[in-house]
């Protein structure tokens, strides 16, 4: 990589379940953000 060029990457994932938790596997983001449960 090149010091002067920045890099970002991203996922998109497929769906919310019921609870509004994405999937697959994140859970609740607000609660990854946050430290929270």
């Amino acid at each position: 990589a090149h010091p002067d060029i920045p890099i970002y990457t991203a996922a998109l994932d497929r769906e919310l379940n019921e609870h509004s938790y994405i999937l697959p596997g994140l859970g609740d983001a607000g609660d990854r953000i946050y430290g929270t449960e």
